[in-house]
């Protein structure tokens, strides 16, 4: 059966970009325990993805983002909430129907951790808690 062209696709690993993207992955830093991945990358995971976009400079990357998930039939996305994502903050604000927020819970900070989630929850209604195994 051939790919369906009459339905939208939903992203569940979306982010939208911005001027400086160096905080992306600030979250993860702590828990790399390979020398490559704090000195050599851009991002944890580049071993696997050799060919980072690289995006030129934007007056507007949230509708930058949004026109790209036009182009590549992107009905919804689900992006990130937390202190280094201002601009999915942004996102899910002006674009509600095409933005849908979830959040990854370091699940060693215990109660501080369900008090942010309870807040985020109420701020932007995060459809998802997700969670990385190297943070356990």
């Amino acid at each position: 059966m051939p790919m369906p062209t009459d339905i939208g696709v939903i992203d569940l690993m979306l982010a939208v970009p911005g001027d400086d993207n160096s905080n992306f992955y600030e979250w993860i830093k702590p828990m790399l325990m390979d020398k490559q991945s704090h000195e050599m990358f851009k991002m944890p995971a580049q071993y696997m993805f050799k060919d980072i976009p690289q995006i030129d400079g934007q007056d507007d990357y949230v509708a930058y983002t949004v026109a790209q998930m036009d182009k590549h039939n992107i009905e919804r996305a689900m992006i990130g909430v937390g202190p280094y994502a201002e601009q999915h903050k942004e996102a899910l604000r002006r674009f509600p129907d095409r933005f849908f927020a979830c959040y990854e819970a370091n699940p060693n900070n215990g109660m501080d951790e369900v008090r942010t989630i309870v807040a985020l929850k109420e701020e932007f209604d995060i459809k998802a808690v997700t969670a990385s195994p190297a943070m356990i």
